[in-house]
């Protein structure tokens, strides 16, 4: 999946260090609207997000973030 700037991950100079650990994207403005966009494309099987910045992640990653954004 290509999610582009739905989540990043990873710090300096656009996610070059730490690339597998998601984050949210520093314009998130929704985080149930995020957790819901990332179950869909899990539900329909996504197994690696390539992102704008960082990444890719693993679908076990992106289940982790979801966990967060509604912590």
């Amino acid at each position: 999946m290509i999610a582009g700037d739905l989540l990043a991950s990873g710090i300096l100079l656009g996610g070059i260090a730490l690339r597998g650990r998601p984050k949210s994207p520093p314009f998130e403005e929704d985080r149930a609207a995020v957790a819901a966009s990332l179950r869909r494309l899990l539900a329909m099987g996504c197994e690696t997000f390539y992102l704008g910045h960082g990444g890719p992640l693993p679908a076990a990653a992106v289940r982790r973030h979801i966990e967060r954004l509604r912590g």
